[in-house]
């Protein structure tokens, strides 16, 4: 996964981005912080562990991961995947 593609994920997901020592993308539902994560500045592949902290700390498996990448997946069908696992 390339830095691009995850900064396209947040944006999708209508996160607010916030530009600092990395970048960090949190999501609000109802005025309440409900996920929080972040990437480095840099340009090119996320290395290591990177894309499955990113997967992790925004809660779904890999299926659904792959659905928000592919664009299967939008705002309201992230919404819903919270409601279910009880994080919204």
């Amino acid at each position: 996964m390339k830095v691009r593609e995850a900064r396209k994920v947040f944006e999708k997901l209508g996160m607010k981005i916030r530009e600092g020592r990395d970048t960090i993308a949190s999501l609000y539902y109802e005025g309440r912080l409900v996920i929080r994560t972040k990437v480095p500045h840099k340009s090119g592949e996320l290395k290591g562990k990177l894309p499955h902290y990113v997967r992790q700390q925004l809660r779904v498996n890999e299926i659904q991961f792959s659905g928000i990448k592919g664009c299967t997946i939008e705002r309201d069908g992230y919404i819903r995947i919270l409601a279910e696992k009880g994080i919204v």
